[in-house]
């Protein structure tokens, strides 16, 4: 009878009265009685299985749970996640980047406003591992806080430029379409919509259309190519003008530092992010711009197509020696520079052993900020010059002196070069004149002029005629009468 209660309480799914019927015939029967101990597995089975059930089911919680976090992870994140994090999320980003559930999870994360998953394990590349450099002070971490968000602000501005001139260009480029369209000229309207094409496809801007046929066409590419390299060029200024002026303060701060007490090791850290900026590759690429863009866009005068082979090969020798002598005197200049800082530094270091030998304890210090300010400068201005102890003041002003003997070595032996090429150039251009050559003339004066008008003879003229504006007549007077 107690079995029959047992078999109808397991039928109807009551799971908890069998149980106990179960546990009762054992303890008063048998506890080895059969029919009990099936009953009983029969029950362990079923409450194994319940069991499994929930915890898969808890399990299936936790990994839609899991998944559906990413997207407000990232929203709330606005950039790459901590490497801990990269870690966490990285299965659930490759759910979304593609697996069955691919779709059905890309319109989930469109309900959180589409927020840029791919960002969020983004690894930006480790630095090179720098020695350990003393805690920056406060002073320190407020300018590298101040000089990060002017970077910031340059890049945003140009991510801002970068993102607006397409959408102008390709504007104006269907404008110009349409109108070539309505005018029926068939051609103009081909080779536009294939810059359009083109320029949707890479996203550059294409060379203008060879000859005149269409100049209109020209004209708008030629005025965009400016506006991207003036976009360009203008964020390089500001960027090195910006590094420039945290270099300076950087430097200020230095000395202020090496004039407290115990403050040679917070100096130490500036001086170390001084060489950090300086060494930067985007501050030296975009010197490297702005360098490239300070000489003149075309030349100043093309030699004429009908130049000869005959005078072609009389310019040729002339033109290499010229340009052998300008490399001779950039690379005289530049050793001279080069070796210029070890001997300013030899001269500091000489006199403040004479100082120490004169027990001048005060002028022994000075020269050693002096020494120290060099070292992270690596240059000396007027500014630098100081008014004690009157040995460092001369020294110093001895060594502005010697850096402006170099420049004008350089500019005197720059024009006596050119002056050689101008004579010779002169002479073959009367001579061909004379003959009646004008053709071959022409080139000639072509040549002359390029000469004249190049960076390196106008940059030497104005080292050694500066223009009159910058210098009372007194002065110049006085510099006139001293030669």
């Amino acid at each position: 009878r107690d079995l029959g209660r047992a078999n109808r309480a397991i039928r109807t799914r009551d799971w908890e009265t069998a149980s106990r019927i179960c546990d009762e015939i054992l303890r008063r029967f048998s506890p080895e009685n059969p029919e009990g101990l099936r009953l009983r597995r029969r029950i362990a089975l079923h409450r194994g299985m319940v069991q499994t059930g929930w915890m898969a089911a808890a399990a299936l919680a936790l990994a839609v749970l899991y998944l559906f976090s990413l997207p407000p992870v990232a929203l709330s994140a606005r950039g790459p996640l901590a490497s801990v994090l990269r870690g966490f999320y990285r299965p659930a980003w490759n759910c979304y980047a593609g697996g069955p559930f691919a779709g059905a999870l890309r319109h989930y994360n469109g309900l959180w406003g589409n927020p840029d998953l791919a960002v969020c394990f983004t690894v930006t590349p480790s630095l090179p591992v720098e020695p350990v450099q003393p805690a920056p002070s406060a002073q320190l971490q407020t300018l590298q806080a101040e000089f990060n968000r002017k970077l910031q602000d340059i890049n945003t501005d140009q991510r801002k430029n970068a993102d607006t001139w397409p959408e102008k260009y390709k504007d104006d480029l269907r404008a110009l379409a349409e109108r070539f369209r309505t005018d029926g000229n068939f051609d103009g309207w081909s080779v536009t919509t294939a810059t359009i094409n083109q320029f949707n496809k890479d996203r550059q801007i294409g060379d203008a259309p060879s000859g005149t046929d269409f100049p209109e066409l020209t004209l708008l590419i030629g005025k965009y190519r400016k506006i991207v390299t003036g976009q360009r060029r203008e964020r390089c200024r500001l960027l090195v003008n910006t590094t420039k002026q945290y270099v300076k303060d950087l430097t200020d701060l230095q000395r202020e530092l090496m004039t407290r007490q115990n403050g040679m090791g917070p100096a130490a850290a500036v001086n170390a992010e001084i060489h950090r900026v300086q060494d930067g590759n985007e501050l030296h690429d975009a010197e490297a711009e702005l360098a490239a863009a300070a000489g003149p866009a075309e030349p100043s005068a093309p030699v004429p197509p009908q130049d000869s082979t005959k005078i072609a090969a009389e310019l040729t020798p002339l033109r290499k020696n010229y340009q052998e002598q300008l490399d001779g005197i950039a690379k005289d200049y530049e050793n001279k520079r080069k070796q210029w800082p070890d001997k300013y530094t030899a001269a500091i270091t000489n006199l403040m052993a004479d100082f120490q030998k004169q027990g001048s304890y005060d002028d022994w210090q000075k020269a050693k900020v002096e020494l120290d300010r060099f070292a992270a400068d690596q240059q000396v201005q007027p500014k630098d010059v100081v008014s004690q102890p009157p040995s460092l003041a001369k020294l110093q002003q001895d060594h502005l002196a010697l850096q402006a003997e170099y420049r004008k070595v350089r500019a005197t032996s720059v024009i006596a070069a050119a002056d050689v090429l101008r004579k010779k150039l002169e002479e073959l251009q009367k001579k061909l004149t004379q003959d009646n050559h004008m053709l071959d003339a022409a080139a000639v004066n072509a040549e002359f002029n390029q000469v004249h008008n190049s960076p390196e003879y106008m940059a030497a003229k104005l080292e050694l005629e500066p223009p009159a504006t910058n210098k009372p007549p007194a002065t110049a007077t006085a510099t006139t009468g001293s030669k």
